[in-house]
């Protein structure tokens, strides 16, 4: 069991927003943004408090907006029933609700650093050697039962968004025009 994200795309169009991606029956269609990603569920909503992002965060959780689509309603709606039930989201309840513009995105400054830490076989540990240097490889005998606990730094980047969601973001119009509205279960 674990945490996932809900993401789906509005764009503004003549002062309205609607959904940027519906199916053949009106119905929005969800945004393949990421995996279970913790470090960017923190940066996006604070998902978890600032344990994964180390304290960055974009924007902090507003809830749904006001002015959300029909289309993003009707999709969260199960999910703000369940929100409602009094349970928390450590709990299982959904949230918390958010929203970004894709401006907001964009101009994050996604160079800021985390430090992250691995536990890897003796051999491989002088590899990491330069705390402050980045990753040095991405294939390594890791989480080993009996091995050296390592960090290093990797920029924010390397948590953002899937290339191809970025790409779609892109598609449905300016970025101040287009925004993503969330939440986690």
């Amino acid at each position: 069991m674990g945490t996932d994200l809900w993401m789906l795309a509005e764009q503004r169009t003549s002062g309205r927003w609607m959904a940027a991606n519906v199916d053949e029956d009106g119905t929005a269609l969800e945004l393949d943004a990421t995996g279970r990603n913790y470090v960017l569920f923190d940066l996006i909503g604070g998902r978890f408090g600032g344990e994964y992002s180390q304290g960055h965060l974009i924007q902090p959780a507003r809830g749904l907006p006001p002015d959300v689509s029909p289309e993003v309603e009707r999709w969260a709606e199960p999910f703000v029933r369940r929100a409602s039930s009094g349970r928390t989201p450590a709990e299982g309840a959904p949230g918390p609700f958010s929203w970004l513009l894709v401006s907001e995105l964009i101009d994050f400054d996604w160079t800021q650093t985390i430090e992250v830490s691995e536990t890897v076989d003796p051999g491989v540990a002088s590899l990491f050697a330069d705390p402050n240097g980045t990753r040095p490889t991405w294939e390594w005998p890791k989480s080993v039962a009996e091995g050296v606990e390592v960090s290093w730094r990797e920029p924010l980047s390397y948590w953002t968004l899937e290339p191809e969601a970025w790409n779609e973001l892109r598609s449905y119009g300016p970025p101040g025009e287009v925004r993503v509205v969330f939440w986690f279960s």
